[in-house]
């Protein structure tokens, strides 16, 4: 879904699928995720024994447990086994112990299910924006249960669409437009994309003046404008020049597609040097622009909050949940279709997997899903060269 010309220490490495043990990215992610965990574990030990009483302390541990568990997820889906802690360790008193990928899946299937049925969480679709509830909970659960065929070589697929049906009524498709100039999908990348909380599950929030970053969507709308596009039309002070989108990709939307958000001006749609921003049809789905037309709150770091889950995803996980437990899943794929303008499609698997990419494009599951759909290592000489297509990027 992209490529980044950059050559940040082995960034190459992990485009030509040649990354090693060593690899820097790799080990980041990894410690990462076992920093994440060790925070989380030390503020649910310290709030739990504390003597103050507060009003929330309930609550607060049960959203700590909840980014816990999401945690586990990433450590489940790229690392399989993982050392595992939890807030009966102190920090330093004991070494964590290895579990295995089926250990940890046991474990978060249990914590999530406790989550959902005994936890002081806020209810699906309720409490604060940018905040945990049921809803977050019931999405680490269906992907667990989505990709348990990878991870314990167990099918759980009635198990996803049943977690997931919990989900309906408490959440929407975004359909309705705030502003102008935009369509009702294009408003879920916006800089006040909180508006659209019938959709939006769980987000990163963003915020220019708040919350100044150099990741999530300020890197993903920096990263995709450089050359021939104009900076101040996405709501940014300048480019990095890095992203953008294989020929593959471009190849697979409608013209009527609402999703088609591609940068074509002085771009080829052959990749000839991986290291020329030009080289490769440019995207721009996330704007640090307002519904309205109006200014975000800064340009030099974004406003737009990263959709971690939303409702159409959902909605796609539980359309292939039903066909892979011998059902239709028509329903809730052109549920997403019809958003877009888009006509009907029959829910096969091939069919799921392409709306999942259209749909979900940049919003970090394509790896998930290729390694779900045995993809992931498939050799780039085992498709069709496309017409003009140089090199065989993927």
């Amino acid at each position: 879904e992209a490529v980044c010309g950059w050559n940040d220490q082995t960034l190459q490495d992990l485009h030509g699928m040649s990354w090693t043990t060593t690899d820097v990215f790799v080990a980041a992610f990894y410690y990462r995720i076992f920093y994440l965990i060790s925070a989380f574990n030390e503020f649910i030990r310290q709030a739990d024994k504390a003597t103050i009483e507060l009003p929330e302390k309930a609550l607060w541990i049960a959203e700590a447990r909840t980014l816990r568990a999401f945690c586990w997820l990433d450590a489940i889906d790229n690392y399989g086994g993982f050392p595992y802690a939890d807030e009966t360790n102190s920090v330093g008193s004991t070494a964590p112990e290895y579990r295995s990928r089926e250990q940890l899946f046991a474990y978060v299937e249990t914590e999530c299910k406790d989550l959902l049925e005994n936890s002081a969480l806020y209810d699906y679709g309720q409490g604060e924006y940018g905040r945990v509830n049921k809803g977050m909970v019931a999405m680490v659960l269906a992907k667990l249960y989505l990709n348990a065929e990878v991870y314990v070589g167990q099918a759980k697929y009635a198990e996803c669409a049943a977690v997931l049906k919990n989900l309906e009524g408490k959440y929407n498709l975004h359909t309705n437009t705030h502003g102008t100039g935009n369509n009702a999908y294009q408003e879920l990348f916006l800089a006040d994309n909180d508006k659209c909380t019938e959709e939006l599950i769980f987000v990163i929030e963003q915020n220019g003046t708040q919350t100044a970053s150099y990741g999530a969507t300020n890197y993903l709308i920096f990263a995709a404008t450089g050359d021939t596009m104009d900076p101040s039309a996405v709501g940014i002070s300048s480019g990095w020049g890095g992203i953008r989108t294989t020929p593959e990709f471009y190849g697979m939307f409608d013209a009527a597609d609402q999703r088609e958000l591609f940068w074509e001006e002085g771009h080829t749609l052959s990749i000839d040097d991986i290291s020329t921003f030009s080289n490769g049809i440019g995207f721009q789905k996330f704007k640090n622009v307002n519904s309205d037309g109006s200014a975000a709150s800064d340009k030099g770091f974004v406003d737009v909050d990263f959709p971690v889950f939303r409702y159409a995803d959902a909605l796609l996980m539980k359309s292939e949940a039903k066909i892979r437990n011998g059902e239709d899943g028509s329903l809730e794929l052109n549920e997403v279709r019809g958003r877009v303008g888009m006509p009907y499609r029959e829910a096969t698997l091939e069919n799921i997997l392409e709306e999942r990419l259209l749909e979900l494009v940049w919003e970090g599951w394509r790896r998930q899903d290729m390694v779900r759909f045995g993809l992931y290592h498939k050799s780039y000489d085992q498709r069709v060269q496309l017409a003009d297509e140089k090199n065989g990027y993927t």
